[in-house]
């Protein structure tokens, strides 16, 4: 098999079983640990930086434009907002409400490079946005209540997807600098 594949699916495996994860945290408060999320991915990704020379001047490049620290403190923010909004569904047992943020979130995005970057959408896609938002409405309105979470998640993901594309830098450097930024 394709190592591409393999690591596409051992990253979904990995996504897949989070809940498990978090769900095994639920005696801590999610603030809790969302903190030590962000509190102990610094220290790591410095480690990181400090090894990789592209890495180390991107990251400086990025902490001297003014331009791109308020891109990367806009995307701490819905990051932070994002996570914390996943943890607490979670820690909730609202799990399939979290989920079904991250399945709008491609919806979302397209849409939204549809606004503000004016990308073209075929129309396989429009049928396959369509078909999901089809879904997600039967999701939203089969239910009790409104699930807010479940929008929450998925609209902070997308614009911090929305975002992150109008930064100049790497992915990498990205995380590290937001991740630094979150965490002051």
């Amino acid at each position: 098999m394709n190592k591409g594949i393999m690591l596409v699916l051992s990253g979904y495996l990995m996504w897949g079983c989070f809940p498990l994860y978090w769900a095994l945290l639920n005696h801590v408060h999610p603030s809790e640990v969302l903190i030590h999320r962000m509190l102990w991915a610094v220290p790591v990704l410095f480690f990181l930086v400090h090894f990789k020379a592209t890495w180390k001047s991107n990251f400086k490049e990025s902490l001297a434009s003014k331009k791109e620290l308020v891109l990367l403190f806009l995307t701490a923010i819905l990051i932070t907002i994002n996570w914390g909004g996943y943890i607490y569904a979670v820690n909730l047992g609202r799990v399939v409400e979290a989920s079904m943020g991250y399945f709008l979130s491609p919806v979302i995005n397209m849409i939204g490079g549809y606004i503000f970057f004016h990308e073209r959408i075929s129309k396989l896609k429009q049928l396959a946005v369509l078909f999901a938002t089809v879904g997600a409405l039967y999701y939203v309105f089969s239910g009790d209540s409104l699930p807010w979470l479940g929008f929450l998640v998925g609209f902070t993901f997308s614009a911090y997807g929305i975002a992150r594309k109008r930064w100049l830098h790497q992915q990498y450097q990205g995380y590290i600098s937001r991740h630094f930024y979150s965490c002051h």
